[in-house]
């Protein structure tokens, strides 16, 4: 969550923890990580001081949000929801498509592949991740059914921060506005994040060891990532369950099993290939002159991404 955003659900009395145990997170995910270790106890006073807080500053609601919340094991949740006991909890769950789920986060992987991470972790996380059922089931064991909403990303794709904020209690038109203000995230494909990633413009040090992890030496292996990231999707997505009981999930299932047209290496244009092989020359280019045009380098692969 960007600072604009904290401060005007702040202002809405909407309270989101920028910090936790000392240092500044954009989400929650350390909040995931703590109870994977068995850190149960870290967990539960860091939500308790941010309750004292949050009625310090006459907040009306808190919100903790982390997708790391999707793989979490039941008993897991089960803790995570103790830590709210005595305050009405609800439950938000954003669904997409399970293909671009997929892709989405094999991207953040190539992003962050200077945390080297094997294949086998790669894939289980995003089968995890795409069964949804699993994951109903999960959040359903510690709440009752009116206190899960499940927002669908493909239903509102075209504005799905106005879903959000409605679903949470912001129904006002002139509140709503106030978010339009905050830049949205532009989406990028494979070979621009390859290109990005080894660079080391997603927070790596500027260096060939640190930054070219194996994932991203594994896709620039291929002239055409975009068929390899679908083949790799396939492979995560492979037995993943479809068969949906819940029934917000059963009136989705079109929505979020449809699998996307696939593209050959014929159906890619000459043009789209020219333009990876232009990024791979310039990934190469910045390998070899590291730090000296780094900044040059980072404003030209914004500008190819956005053409």
């Amino acid at each position: 969550m960007c600072r604009t955003s904290v401060e005007q659900l702040n202002k809405l009395g909407y309270y989101w923890p920028v910090a936790l145990d000392g240092q500044i997170y954009p989400h929650h995910e350390p909040l995931a990580a703590w109870l994977k270790k068995g850190d149960f106890e870290k967990v539960k006073n860091e939500i308790r001081l941010h309750i004292e807080q949050a009625q310090s500053l006459n907040m009306h609601s808190m919100i903790f949000s982390s997708e790391a919340f999707c793989i979490l094991s039941e008993e897991h949740v089960a803790q995570l929801l103790s830590c709210f006991k005595g305050h009405p909890v609800t439950v938000q769950l954003f669904l997409r498509n399970i293909y671009d789920y997929a892709r989405s986060d094999l991207f953040q992987f190539l992003k962050h592949s200077h945390a080297p991470r094997p294949f086998s972790l790669i894939i289980d996380r995003i089968k995890t991740g795409a069964d949804y059922q699993a994951l109903l089931d999960q959040w359903g064991g510690s709440t009752s059914k009116d206190q899960i909403s499940i927002i669908s990303y493909d239903e509102n794709r075209s504005d799905i921060n106005t879903a959000y904020l409605r679903d949470i209690g912001i129904n006002r038109q002139a509140d709503i506005d106030l978010f339009r203000m905050v830049k949205a995230n532009v989406s990028l494909d494979s070979s621009t994040h390859l290109l990005l990633s080894g660079i080391g413009f997603y927070g790596a040090n500027f260096s060939a060891k640190k930054t070219t992890g194996p994932f991203v030496g594994t896709v620039a292996k291929h002239k055409v990532p975009h068929i390899f990231i679908d083949k790799l999707i396939d492979l995560c997505l492979e037995n993943v369950n479809r068969h949906y009981t819940h029934p917000d999930l059963v009136r989705l299932q079109q929505l979020l099993t449809k699998p996307p047209e696939q593209l050959t290496a014929e159906d890619l244009s000459g043009e789209d290939i020219n333009k990876y092989l232009r990024r791979l020359a310039l990934f190469l280019f910045c390998l070899s002159w590291k730090s000296t045009f780094r900044l040059w380098v980072k404003k030209l692969a914004a500008k190819l991404s956005l053409n």
